[in-house]
Parts: structure tokens; C-alpha cells; sequence
């Protein structure tokens, strides 16, 4: 896109400078990202807006109490 939009800025314009160059590059790619910015947000990211989370009724199990003991070599299973 910011190639496009420099080569049309050349048609219209040969003489066109450094400046307005640089100012045409950034306008298209402000441009670009912000239109990539709308298709992901519309497209892509909408249907989130509309789910409701259910949340199940039952209880999370609680850890039983007792002192944590970390290993540092395996232990076989007796």
C-alpha cells in the first residue's frame, strides 16, 4: 500500500520532493494500520462481545493441610 502511494504521488507529482515523500509514506502507512486495526477488530475480535461465561456451581476441592515436601530424586513407589 505505501508503495502504491508513493508511485501514485509520483504521477501526479515527478517533482516531487523528500519531504512529500516521507509525509506520503506515513499517511499510507497510518493508513494501513489503522484499516488493519478496524478489519481485526470487526472481523476477527466480534463475536467475543456476545459470549457470557457460565461459571459451574460446584465447589473447587480444597488442598488438604500437611506440611509440602519437595524431592529433589525419585522415590519408587512401595
Amino acid at each position: 500500500m505505501t508503495s502504491v502511494a508513493v508511485l501514485v504521488l509520483h504521477t501526479v507529482q515527478p517533482s516531487a520532493g523528500a519531504l512529500c515523500e516521507q509525509v506520503t509514506y506515513l499517511a499510507a502507512a497510518g493508513l494501513a494500520g489503522t484499516g488493519r486495526f478496524l478489519v481485526l477488530r470487526v472481523f476477527v475480535f466480534a463475536g467475543g462481545r456476545t459470549r457470557t461465561t457460565v461459571r459451574s456451581m460446584s465447589p473447587v476441592p480444597a488442598r488438604e493441610a500437611g506440611a509440602k515436601v519437595s524431592l529433589l530424586f525419585p522415590v519408587p513407589a512401595l
